[in-house]
């Protein structure tokens, strides 16, 4: 250190300075002083330098450096830190960028992206959802679904459909079908369509042929110049809902008589000419005793099957689907005896029992020739209530509207 505080560096950059300085001025001096000053021993010059060093570092510098700097931040500086800017975006940048690049994608960002995903899953993005969806909600989404919805229908949708029927026809439809077919409820609640179908479209037919009853009876009414028949009153049975009256008519009993004759007598008919001719494979001409068995054990078979009908049932395949059932008048089931003797009649004496019907429109229950013989009547009823009902609710008091 020099008795100035300065360092090695900067007392030999001063030297240099005032040499360079002295030289100069000696040079100014030269033609002046002549051959005096070069005269000047070298180590007269360093004795000088020695002595003006402390002046110069700390009076004569410091002015040099306060004259200096406006000038240097004003011109050189700004020329300096633009061509240093320049070269650092230009070369420095990229250069660092290309190097820094492959560790940054490899470490940096994946152990960024790590630290930051429960902030981002937690905080971050749940305040954005949050902060958006009332905007989507309010105006972007109905403006994109009306902006979308042409180009849907137009083209996305058939596209879709077309691209995905197949694979519905071939895979889901056979496995819904499947499944469906698989589930008991599906099954149980199937099979109750079904019946409430059947039976709904029973009633209708039943609710037809209880109302051409009624039509048939006034007319016969007025030709014989009677008035209709009045309604149940409170002592009378009630009638079975959507029926006017208990008893059923002339009209519902012979088409449930015709069906069932034209039914029997078709399969009848279909079995004698099999039986036939299986015994004409054995013999052949049939003798005639064989043909009048056979023609008697046929005409055993209609009055058989009504009575048989009537003593298990209370009614025949074509009187239960009209909804009509045979009993006696207190409403039981008739006995082996009274239905066998009403059937062979009905059936051998067949005209009159259809003069005797003629008395039906006129009987309090509706009653032909053949059922006032037999104590026996004819009754509407619907799915779920039996012939007895109608009594039975008429004793318990229950006289509902007719």
């Amino acid at each position: 250190m020099t008795p100035g505080g300065y360092g090695d560096s900067e007392t030999g950059f001063m030297r240099r300075a005032v040499e360079g300085a002295l030289d100069a001025t000696v040079g100014r001096v030269g033609d002046r002083v002549g051959d005096t000053a070069r005269g000047l021993t070298e180590a007269t010059a360093k004795q000088v330098i020695d002595d003006l060093e402390p002046y110069l570092i700390a009076e004569t510098v410091p002015r040099i450096v306060d004259g200096l700097t406006p000038y240097l931040i004003e011109t050189i500086v700004p020329d300096v830190v633009d061509g240093v800017s320049r070269h650092i975006a230009e070369v420095t940048v990229p250069e660092v960028m290309m190097g820094a690049t492959p560790a940054l994608v490899e470490q940096i960002l994946p152990q960024l992206m790590d630290q930051l995903q429960p902030y981002l899953e937690l905080e971050l993005v749940p305040r954005v959802v949050d902060a958006l969806v009332p905007h989507l909600n309010a105006s972007v989404a109905p403006e994109l679904v009306d902006a979308l919805m042409p180009k849907i229908e137009q083209e996305v949708a058939p596209r879709l459909v077309f691209s995905l029927m197949p694979m519905i026809r071939a895979e889901v439809v056979p496995q819904i079908l499947d499944d469906i077919v698989d589930d008991p409820k599906v099954r149980d609640l199937i099979r109750e369509q079904s019946q409430g179908m059947i039976l709904d479209g029973l009633e209708r037919v039943r609710k037809i042929l209880a109302q051409a009853d009624d039509v048939v009876e006034k007319i016969v009414r007025r030709l014989f110049r009677r008035k209709a028949r009045p309604l149940p009153g409170p002592l009378d049975v009630p009638a079975l809902p959507s029926r006017r009256y208990v008893n059923a008519g002339v009209f519902s009993r012979g088409v449930a008589l015709a069906v069932d004759f034209a039914m029997v007598g078709f399969l009848v008919s279909i079995g004698l000419n099999a039986i036939v001719s299986l015994l004409q494979n054995l013999t052949d001409p049939l003798p005639q005793w064989v043909t009048g068995l056979l023609a008697f054990i046929s005409l055993l078979i209609f009055p058989s099957y009504l009575a048989v009908s009537w003593m298990l049932t209370g009614n025949t395949i074509a009187q239960g689907v009209f909804g009509l059932q045979e009993c006696t008048d207190d409403g039981r089931r008739m006995l082996p005896l009274r239905a066998l003797v009403k059937a062979w009649t009905q059936v051998l004496l067949l005209p009159l029992w259809i003069w005797g019907m003629i008395f039906s429109p006129f009987s309090r229950t509706r009653k032909g020739l053949l059922d006032m013989l037999t104590h026996t009547q004819v009754r509407y009823f619907v799915h779920g209530e039996s012939v007895e009902e109608p009594r039975r609710r008429l004793l318990k008091g229950d006289l509902g509207a007719p």
